[in-house]
């Protein structure tokens, strides 16, 4: 059975579409495993910056409750980020997770009663 070229064509982008999401979704499981990972892994050294300190070296005025950026080493690696922002109205965690120096994915939590987390 010879099928018609218009057929043909629309059977050929729906099979490469597939193949398609398939790889995009063997992307995103990577991803998480690697996440996964940095998450469970205890035995960082970790680096603070705070605000609190005068670390950052600004000459305006900073956040009402403050600001740090934490990174979570593995040797000579960072592997993760996390920047802890405290408004007068609600507290901001952003997490942003690296592999071969590049930012793989990015994590953000607001909330208002998150004091307890920092």
């Amino acid at each position: 059975m010879k099928l018609k070229p218009g057929f043909q064509i629309i059977l050929f982008l729906l099979i490469y579409k597939s193949a398609e999401g398939q790889n995009i979704k063997i992307k995103i499981d990577s991803i998480k495993s690697l996440v996964s990972d940095i998450n469970n892994t205890k035995d960082y050294q970790i680096k603070e910056l705070s605000s609190n300190n005068g670390d950052f070296g600004r000459d305006y005025q900073t956040t009402d409750g403050g600001e740090s950026l934490e990174g979570f080493y593995s040797g000579k690696d960072l592997k993760k980020i996390e920047m802890w922002v405290g408004l007068s109205n609600r507290i901001i965690i952003t997490d942003f997770y690296l592999n071969n120096k590049s930012v793989i994915f990015i994590y953000c939590r607001i909330g208002k009663n998150c004091l307890v987390l920092k």
